[in-house]
């Protein structure tokens, strides 16, 4: 199981480094990126996408586990493998989620999306 789940993060690293050359190399060969700050805009929007792709991955996983559960019919073996990917898959969306709301509930309660990096929040000063 372990040489499995290796098997399929090696092939998920390479399946996001060749979306991000697809995404990235028409911004360079045309020239669109002349700076730095453009290419670090470029990067960020991309890392920005990179959530919702992984809940995708994982809710093509969970149903690619329940349609092999499904097909297992009587076969005991593939019926308890096809359990436990549906579990995984399950845990898998569920920790992403609520980690993504976790992070979006405190990214808007510290108010971090309309300030510049290495702005220092404002210090309320007390009524007189």
């Amino acid at each position: 199981m372990i040489t499995f789940i290796k098997q399929k993060i090696k092939r998920i690293a390479s399946f996001f480094g060749l979306v991000f050359m697809i995404i990235m190399m028409p911004s360079v060969s045309f020239a669109a990126v002349t700076t730095l700050s453009e290419i670090e805009t470029a990067v960020l929007e991309f890392l920005n996408k990179i959530p919702a792709i992984l809940v995708a991955l994982a809710v093509v996983f969970f149903l690619w586990s329940v349609i092999r559960f499904i097909k297992a019919g009587d076969n005991e073996d593939a019926r308890t493998q096809g359990k436990a990917l549906i579990t995984y898959g399950v845990i898998a969306i569920a920790v992403m989620v609520s980690l993504w709301g976790l992070i979006g509930l405190l990214a808007d309660t510290f108010d971090t999306k309309n300030k510049p990096a290495g702005t220092p929040p404002a210090i309320p000063s007390p009524p007189l």
